[in-house]
């Protein structure tokens, strides 16, 4: 994404190629690739099919699940855990734009949604990061300009935990609401009781 951001389309290729030539075997054997982050598995999916136009990059494409995507495909299966030890209270959870331009939703959201004692409010409004374009220093006042229906409506929540899938979203949340926004991945290995609160 960093390359497409910038224009450098030969620099995405190239990378697009030689990832695409590791995850390929992977995909072959009908293994699924999990992405922790929407704006990596969005241009996994989305951008290197179109970079490439290759079987191998569709196949790829096609073999490759946002993190929280593939743990509610497991709930959807029903084998997903549900031995859940702890509470979250309430969460306020950030929909990341490239969790949505997948058309896949807040699947985290769903997921955390099943932890009892557990009150999940999406707030759908943009970080202004796009990508990488809201962090450079050119943009990054206009980009914090935008982002403040965000904060505010994380603020709104009254949440006890900030959740976002996007860490550079989270990176924004600090900023203006200066709140430690964690991955849902994170939020459920706390319910889970795998990790311990900071």
């Amino acid at each position: 994404m960093p390359n497409l951001d910038g224009g450098d389309i030969d620099g995405a290729r190239a990378k697009a190629k030689r990832n695409v030539e590791t995850l390929l075997p992977f995909a072959e054997k009908g293994q699924s690739i999990v992405v922790p982050g929407p704006t990596c598995s969005y241009t996994i999916k989305k951008e290197w099919p179109e970079l490439l136009g290759t079987p191998a990059a569709k196949k790829v494409a096609a073999s490759t699940f946002d993190i929280m995507e593939f743990l509610e495909r497991l709930r959807r299966d029903k084998t997903l855990k549900k031995d859940f030890t702890k509470p979250l209270g309430k969460i306020a959870y950030h929909a990341a734009c490239h969790l949505r331009a997948q058309k896949i939703g807040t699947p985290g959201a769903r997921i955390l949604g099943l932890v009892p004692d557990t009150e999940v409010e999406v707030v759908e409004k943009c970080s202004a990061v796009d990508g990488t374009w809201g962090m450079k220093a050119q943009h990054y006042e206009m980009g914090r300009k935008y982002a403040q229906k965000l904060a505010r409506g994380i603020e709104h929540a009254e949440a006890k935990v900030v959740v976002t899938d996007c860490p550079l979203s989270a990176l924004r949340i600090l900023k203006e609401n200066d709140a430690l926004a964690i991955h849902p991945a994170e939020a459920l290995a706390r319910a889970y009781g795998l990790t311990l609160e900071i």
